[in-house]
């Protein structure tokens, strides 16, 4: 994603990526996260959650609240997202929008921690 402008927060002191948290913190069996930013202070949360054993699901994530854009902005800009993506070679799936606000998408610490891949799911299942 760096070549489509995007880097992972926090830089080198604080870098926004993790194990998800399962049963434990930051438990490498439930997949990673990271949560990334653009030049213009856009972020998105991106999660790979491994489904099986071999297949992942990708979800890409842009707290709205946060963002201050309108529900249709962030539509489209996730449509582009999932264009850069794909340009790259990941298989996207399946788009699914809301407005629902998911706080832990912010911060990979808040993602590292235990039971986080569970509240996640059901969060992103409504």
């Amino acid at each position: 994603m760096e070549s489509k402008g995007w880097t992972i927060k926090g830089g080198e002191e604080n870098p926004q990526f993790n194990y998800m948290g399962g049963e434990i913190d930051n438990d490498w069996r439930q997949g990673v996260c990271a949560v990334l930013e653009n030049n213009i202070g856009e972020e998105i949360t991106i999660i790979v959650d491994p489904e099986s054993e071999s297949q992942n699901r990708l979800i890409v994530h842009q707290e709205t609240s946060k963002s201050g854009m309108i529900e249709k902005k962030v539509q489209e800009q996730m449509q582009v997202i999932q264009e850069q993506m794909r340009d790259l070679g990941y298989e996207i799936g399946e788009s699914r929008s809301g407005v629902a606000s998911i706080p832990q998408m912010g911060s990979a610490d808040r993602l590292g921690q235990a039971h986080a891949t569970e509240q996640i799911r059901q969060q992103i299942q409504h």
